[in-house]
């Protein structure tokens, strides 16, 4: 093959009318044939002494304009870029970088680390450069900078412009730096699924170690998720993985290796405990129990608060019944938009000349009903009246004579306290109600005076609880029902709260049948 396009055997072929056409076209194509491998091959090997007129190409390269100051020689233009400043479009190479400044700092005898990136092969490198020093002499290691085998020159004393073509006699000196890469992003092959995909990951840190991995982070977007992890200084790694399929993973959490519950005193229903984990860590939660010494909450120290719950042996009842003598304190402060819904049966008694029977409520103080009946009330003159009160005034709902023996419904909200049997119907006209909140929690079977229980025999109410529920708006907040706990004792259990409520009078209710 020729070395040159002159040495190249360019001679078509002599067609002769003897030739048939199909003779004529496969000569031709022959021809064409051996033409472009020739060119193909011409191009590879071009060489400059053979093809080029030097003069001329040396002062095509000092004619350039490009304040990058782009490096030309050997093919057409070499894959090299030095200098201060540049605007260059449309640029293709095979690898930048932008440590441009080592000649600048090695004139202004500036020994500072060196940021700059690399890229190459697919990666970008974030690499710091620190310069090497003698260690007897203490002075700063230099060398000619070079790419390979090709040095730089300065192309006169202005130390302007640089040439890898001619020996100037002026070598382009710089301190030899150490490379620590601090960053690499790059793409990796991963097989996911049975298919292999291409993913980005992006590495942070030097390192640590010899291997250069511990002290290091890491972000991957896998195909189906992503990863970011860390390897501490001494080998752990810590990370986070969001998977495709819609789970959070977190490896490295700390865990606890003490649980101090030296101040747990559910005998007075209060107390608290720590909680020490890795690292010294330590935390402290409030406990509430309920009346059975069981925590019923956990409250940390910003205030936010665990609920929880048992599996109790339980035994539902169709009802519990007071004698006059029992009563439960709820925990719940009315609220202004509260409605109580209770389901009951009145129990006849022995005419009262006064005093009530309450059923449940809350009040100030004496005189002053800032809350919550209805009651019922035997009045002076045998009268008997389901009457709700509020601010010392009375409001009579209807005659008790007409509901006993009977399961009624009694809704109380901020406009109206209504009474029904179990099928739904009214058996009263429904009577206007107001409150506004209230500070002290209420009871059931008696009302609450200035947040202590008032209940005697001339007060306690006398029924048979089937439920009492608490909403909020809409919302469910209380669910009080009447079962017998594993001792055998009858209560209240309230579902919302899992708290057991047990008789805070004297005596004791009568369990009804278990349903």
């Amino acid at each position: 093959m020729p070395g040159s396009a002159f040495a190249a055997d360019l001679q078509y072929p002599d067609l002769t009318r003897y030739e048939s056409t199909e003779q004529k076209l496969a000569a031709v194509q022959d021809y064409l044939f051996l033409l472009l491998e020739t060119l193909r091959y011409v191009l590879r090997n071009l060489s400059m002494e053979e093809n080029f007129n030097q003069a001329e190409l040396k002062g095509w390269v000092d004619g350039l304009d490009l304040e990058a100051k782009t490096v030309v020689a050997e093919s057409v233009i070499v894959n090299e870029l030095y200098g201060d400043f540049g605007d260059i479009a449309d640029l293709t190479v095979n690898e930048l970088r932008t440590d441009y400044q080592r000649a600048a700092r090695y004139l202004a005898g500036n020994v500072a680390s060196l940021d700059y990136l690399h890229v190459h092969d697919e990666e970008i490198g974030f690499i710091t450069g620190v310069v090497r020093f003698d260690a007897d002499t203490g002075e700063a290691l230099t060398e000619q900078l070079h790419h390979g085998t090709r040095y730089f020159w300065w192309k006169d004393a202005t130390h302007e412009r640089m040439t890898s073509l001619e020996d100037t006699g002026l070598p382009v000196i710089v301190y030899q730096y150490t490379e620590q890469v601090k960053g690499r992003f790059s793409f990796v092959t991963e097989t996911e699924g049975g298919q292999t995909y291409t993913v980005p990951v992006l590495k942070l840190g030097y390192g640590s170690d010899a291997g250069g991995v511990n002290g290091t982070a890491k972000l991957v977007k896998h195909a189906s998720g992503l990863e970011l992890s860390y390897v501490t200084g001494s080998g752990k790694q810590l990370g986070m993985w969001q998977r495709g399929e819609g789970w959070l993973d977190l490896k490295g959490l700390r865990k606890p290796t003490k649980l101090d519950f030296s101040h747990w005193d559910p005998v007075n229903g209060a107390g608290q405990f720590t909680e020490t984990r890795d690292g010294g860590i330590e935390s402290t939660y409030y406990v509430q129990f309920d009346q059975t010494g069981n925590p019923v909450k956990f409250i940390d120290d910003t205030g936010h608060e665990t609920a929880v719950r048992w599996n109790r042996e339980l035994t539902y009842l169709a009802y519990v019944q007071s004698t006059g003598t029992q009563y439960v304190n709820t925990g719940y402060e009315v609220k202004a938009n509260s409605r109580f819904v209770l389901e009951a049966e009145l129990t006849r008694d022995t005419q009262k000349t006064s005093g009530a029977h309450e059923l449940f409520g809350a009040r100030f103080a004496s005189g002053n009903y800032v809350g919550y009946g209805p009651f019922i009330e035997y009045g002076s003159g045998n009268t008997t009246q389901l009457r709700y009160k509020w601010n010392s005034a009375s409001v009579t709902v209807g005659n008790i004579d007409a509901y006993f023996g009977k399961r009624v419904t009694v809704t109380l909200d901020g406009s109206v306290c209504a009474i029904e049997d179990e099928n739904g119907n009214a058996l009263s006209d429904a009577v206007q109600t107001a409150w506004a909140s209230h500070p002290y929690p209420f009871a059931l079977f008696v009302y609450r005076n200035s947040g202590t229980a008032n209940y005697d025999s001339a007060q306690a109410g006398k029924f048979k609880l089937y439920r009492f529920r608490v909403y909020e708006g809409a919302e469910l907040v209380r669910d009080f029902r009447p079962v017998m706990d594993a001792n055998g004792v009858a209560c209240l259990y309230e579902a919302v709260t899992d708290e057991l409520h047990y008789n805070a009078g004297t005596g004791s209710f009568v369990a009804g049948p278990a349903v």
